[in-house]
């Protein structure tokens, strides 16, 4: 029999069991809660940085291009401007991808080797012994000019490496002397880097290699500015107070000449703290510069920035090349007979903007032929261009054909067309093209005429890309950050009794709040304004279009043709047109013939739609003029030109597109419903309406006021979790793809992302027949901007398997394909996206 003071200790035991336990358990759950937390974290910033990097590089790219473009206007407090927005981009480049700015970290196992260069089980470069052996790294975008100290960690034995460090043009080789075999680091100073040079690299000097030299780590370290030299601003503003305190009418011509040397000399000084982005430095400099003008008035010759409304290029003055030259006594260029023989004039001190290109030349009607009474024509074309000498720089091309001036003594002045000079330096070329028997031209001069456009036109323009680059780029980040922070909040409530995780939680919430206002405050102040109707842009509208390069109006006079890159454009003039700012529907109609198809451009000011010629999802030609909604362009209100021009050809030695013309509608949301005679009702005008649930193939839209659940033809996604794995999508796409369920459920979740993304971006059709899934949902197919097919979308985005419902294409959109002929394509996409490990297929293992 048990006592009851040793029931009573049993109980007593017991409870102390369970509390222990429970305890024990609490701590277990709160460690298993801390890993999982610290998974998601790291899956977080991974999916962060994979989204975010690639886009912040872009901006980073462009930004620095707008610098260049606003220190060259000398509107140094854009320029700075823009620098404060990319240094912000780099910064955040910098902490995605765990670099440092100013500190460029090399890592030995990132380098691009070659001539037998390895690394060794021990994490070192190894094989310098032998010649030309070389490392090899991409340079960060955004990178700063100027010099630079370099790190290496080495070791070696008894031989000195004699190596060369390399920065774009920019050398330096130094000795790595003998270590024993001890790790060490040895500094260089003062490399330097020019800003634009995409590569930085190790190499052995000369044909003896260093058998026992290897090498860890390799870093860089930006030196401050004045270790480069930097000219020194107040001593420069101190000599233009020097030179304001003299009277011009009192300085004799020595003080004059003088004076001016040391005018332009300042102006230098201002240039070179423009180069080195010390934009502060330089907006001082150019301050008093601009004082000390009003002072000496035409005395001083403001060099960094000379205002010449018109340049006046001499035939005598040229340099040429082939068989062209200069006859004295027809003050002429002669000679133009063979295709790419050119004259160059070298320009300075260019202002900056839009110009008129004047030709004064003249061409004969031609003459009999003696010996065969056969008649030789003259004339032909010509092309403008201009050279700057930066790698990779391109730039406008004018080609125009000449016409008989009546003989070759009669000169006449023509209009080429325009062109724009971003640099305040560069080579003015006029090359020949085509030419007839007796030659294109006598040329005597080219005459370049400032656009009358408003002073500061150009420099509004880049003030205006910069606004809108802004906004884009924080529209971009949002859309790519907004569903992988979605998901990490989720996974942070979880542990919301966590101090830790609600702080967590109360940070991003704040810095998602924090960028959402920037968007709003950085967002464009025209809306979609009320704007004036439809307008029509005839491609043959004389009075409102300009033609350049090959482009010209068909005999028939029905449409332009010949629209070729880089030098063939239409281009409308909104003020002659009459067209108001707004938000447009853009629709282009043209027809595709044999060698025809590729990628255009229409460019409105700082906004642009890129599109695609095409009759169906597979690049078909299409022989009838067709219609094709191109997507949404916005026109500011200080946008004066619509421009359509070719960016790339489907065949080397074919043209775009006959181009008839464009249609602005004005974007009012309107959803339209058409019923088409091969039984498809096309839904013009849907909107996507994310309600948490949807998947890549599987989502809802919002049409006519209604919502309807569609479900894709021909494609299936998996979903987008492992709670469905018993689904038959589930099974099917998984052997499909070959990937465990985890993989395959976060290839769901792409797909669902890249399906709300396409869609999000705006309106777009469906083509249904009424049919229903097993979950009510309607089958159809979705067509978005340039008409491609959201299922070929995600097919070659590798996020979705080839099955599903068969169906014909619609005939608005394929002619009748049927759907067995589509899918034939979609494998072919297929096939690409495998090969490239695009989305699910990069999990894949054979």
């Amino acid at each position: 029999m048990v006592s009851v003071s040793e029931v009573s200790r049993l109980i007593g035991f017991a409870t102390q069991v369970c509390v222990c336990a429970g305890v024990l358990g609490v701590a277990a759950f709160g460690q298993d809660r801390s890993v999982e937390w610290a998974a998601a974290k790291k899956t977080f910033v991974a999916d962060r940085a994979r989204a975010l990097v690639p886009q912040l590089e872009r901006y980073i790219r462009k930004l620095a291009e707008l610098e260049k473009q606003s220190a060259e206007f000398r509107d140094y407090t854009l320029a700075g401007k823009v620098q404060a927005a990319a240094s912000a981009a780099l910064t955040e480049w910098a902490d995605a991808t765990g670099n440092e700015p100013g500190n460029l970290a090399f890592a030995v196992r990132d380098a691009k080797l070659a001539s037998g260069l390895i690394l060794n089980g021990e994490g070192e470069l190894s094989g310098w012994e032998n010649a030309g052996a070389q490392a090899k790294w991409k340079v960060p975008p955004g990178t700063e000019a100027g010099a630079y100290e370099v790190s290496i960690e080495y070791r070696s034995g008894n031989d000195t490496a004699d190596i060369i460090l390399s920065s774009g043009s920019h050398q330096l080789r130094r000795a790595l002397e003998p270590t024993e075999d001890k790790l060490t680091d040895r500094i260089f100073t003062a490399l330097l880097f020019d800003g634009n040079a995409s590569d930085f690299s190790i190499e052995m000097d000369g044909k003896n290699g260093a058998n026992d030299l290897f090498i860890r780590n390799v870093s860089v370290k930006k030196l401050s500015g004045q270790a480069i030299g930097e000219p020194d601003a107040d001593a420069a503003i101190a000599a233009i107070a020097a030179l304001k305190l003299l009277e011009p009418k009192a300085m004799d011509v020595e003080q004059r000449e003088s004076a001016q040397r040391l005018y332009q000399e300042l102006a230098a000084v201002e240039q070179r703290f423009a180069a080195q982005r010390n934009y502060e430095a330089a907006a001082a400099v150019k301050e008093a510069l601009d004082a000390l003008k009003k002072v000496h008035g035409p005395l001083v010759n403001d060099i960094a920035a000379v205002q010449q409304s018109k340049l006046v290029l001499k035939a005598k003055d040229a340099r040429t090349t082939g068989a062209i030259r200069y006859d004295r006594t027809q003050n002429a260029l002669v000679g133009w007979k063979n295709a790419g023989n050119a004259a160059f004039w070298d320009l300075q001190s260019i202002d900056p903007g839009r110009y008129d290109v004047m030709a004064l030349y003249s061409v004969s009607t031609g003459r009999e032929n003696p010996g065969d009474g056969r008649q030789l024509s003259a004339g032909g074309t010509f092309i403008v261009r201009q050279e700057t000498g930066l790698v990779g720089d391109v730039t406008e091309r004018v080609s125009h054909r000449v016409a008989s001036t009546g003989d070759w003594d009669k000169f006449t002045s023509v209009k080429c067309g325009q062109m724009t000079f971003s640099r305040t330096s560069a080579t003015f070329v006029v090359e020949c093209g085509n030419a007839e028997e007796l030659g294109v031209m006598y040329l005597r001069e080219m005459e370049l005429r400032k656009v009358g456009d408003g002073a500061g036109g150009r420099e509004r323009n880049v003030a205006d890309q910069f606004s809108s680059l802004a906004a884009a780029h924080l529209q971009e980040v949002e859309t790519l950050l907004s569903p992988i922070e979605k998901v990490y909040l989720a996974a942070l409530r979880k542990y919301k009794e966590s101090p830790e995780a609600k702080e967590e939680i109360e940070r991003k919430e704040l810095e998602i709040a924090e960028r959402r206002k920037q968007m709003a405050q950085s967002a464009p102040s025209e809306r979609a304004m009320p704007v004036g109707g439809v307008h029509v842009l005839s491609a043959i509208d004389r009075e409102a279009t300009y033609l350049s390069g090959k482009a010209v109006v068909h005999s028939s006079g029905e449409f332009v043709t010949g629209l070729r890159p880089p030098d063939s454009y239409v281009q409308w003039n909104l003020d002659r047109l009459k067209v108001a700012p707004g938000d447009y529907d853009l629709i282009v109609e043209y027809r595709t013939m044999d060698n025809m198809g590729g990628e255009f451009r229409v460019q409105c000011g700082a906004e642009s739609v890129d599109g695609r010629v095409r009759l169906s999802p597979f690049g078909e030609l299409n022989q009838d003029f067709r219609s094709q909604r191109a997507g949404k362009l916005r026109v500011t209100s200080g946008a004066r030109t619509i421009r359509f021009e070719p960016l790339d050809l489907d065949s080397r030695d074919g043209s775009l597109c006959d181009l008839r013309k464009l249609t602005l509608e004005p974007s009012t949301g309107r959803a339209v419903e058409h019923v088409h005679a091969d039984g498809y009702t096309e839904w013009n005008g849907a909107t996507f309406a994310d309600g948490g649930d949807s998947a890549g193939d599987r989502f809802t839209i919002r049409f006519g006021g209604k919502n309807y659940s569609i479900r894709l033809y021909a494609v299936t996604c998996p979903p987008g979790s492992t709670s469905e794995t018993k689904s038959d999508d589930f099974k099917s796409v998984r052997d499909h793809f070959g990937v465990n369920p985890n993989d395959l459920a976060r290839g769901g979740r792409l797909a669902a992302q890249a399906t709300a993304d396409v869609l999000g971006r705006g309106p777009f059709s469906v083509f249904t027949k009424g049919k229903k899934a097993k979950d009510g949902a309607r089958f159809a197919w979705v067509v978005v901007e340039n008409d491609t097919l959201l299922s070929g979308i995600l097919v070659g985005r590798g996020l979705a398997s080839i099955d599903g419902e068969e169906s014909a294409i619609p005939e608005a959109i394929g002619r009748g394909i049927d759907g067995a002929k589509y899918k034939a394509w979609l494998q072919s996409q297929e096939t690409e996206a495998k090969a490239g490990k695009e989305g699910i297929w990069r999990y894949h293992r054979d």
